[in-house]
């Protein structure tokens, strides 16, 4: 029994590399996918149609099981894959803070091998943020909120993911997401969580980068919403 439960343990690690880089090729689809199943789109006070399939209507049973599976892949992977990595790598920090690696330490070095040893954990917060594909229609998002919900586009897990469930169209949303951007940058700065001096400079700007986007479509939202007010 030992020596099955052995075997049965070694393969495992042996597998757990090829299963961390298959879930980390799904994770985006499958995360943007889901969160796709809260756009819904009304056209003149009739019935919502979902944004990626316009012939399922949002008032049906069937956008209920659409919905269903869409809290179901949620769960799956935005919270239970970023939970079971950390999970793992609390369990074996002892190996990588003394650089002493064991099997575990190894098969994980997937999610550690390019950070400091005191900021193994940093990959959870990248998977926060994980990148998709930039397709934003920014002009249309500002001037329409309630068709083009900001955090709609398939962009990052939480700017495109959580945050479409929180006050979708509005003003708060934006202003969400600029915090979200500007703790990530200031985390960043201070931490310097890369082995490589370059990885942190080039991390440095992806992040300024997405915090002046942040801002200047706050800036741009807030000037329209004046002009709106003022022409009434």
């Amino acid at each position: 029994a030992n020596r099955t439960s052995t075997r049965l343990k070694g393969g495992l690690i042996r597998a757990l590399p090829y299963l961390l880089g298959l879930s980390f090729l799904a994770f985006p689809m499958v995360s943007s996918l889901a969160f796709q199943a809260f756009s819904c789109d009304s056209f003149d006070g009739d019935a919502g149609f979902l944004r990626a399939a316009s012939s399922l209507n949002c008032d049906t049973d069937e956008y209920d099981a659409v919905m269903n599976l869409a809290w179901a892949a949620i769960v799956l992977y935005p919270l239970a894959i970023p939970l079971v990595c950390l999970v793992l790598l609390l369990s074996t920090r002892k190996a990588i803070l003394t650089e002493q690696p064991t099997p575990l330490s190894r098969a994980l070095a997937f999610l550690h091998q390019d950070y400091e040893p005191s900021m193994f954990w940093w990959e959870i917060v990248e998977i926060a943020k994980k990148v998709h594909h930039a397709h934003m229609d920014l002009p249309r998002i500002l001037t329409s909120p309630q068709q083009h919900p900001f955090c709609n586009a398939p962009w990052q897990l939480f700017l495109v993911g959580f945050c479409v469930l929180i006050l979708p169209g509005s003003t708060m949303q934006l202003i969400l997401g600029f915090g979200f951007s500007l703790v990530l940058l200031l985390m960043t700065a201070i931490t310097e969580p890369y082995t490589s001096r370059s990885n942190d400079y080039f991390a440095l700007l992806c992040n300024f980068c997405l915090v002046a986007l942040m801002f200047f479509s706050l800036v741009l939202k807030v000037g329209l919403l004046s002009e709106e007010v003022e022409g009434i």
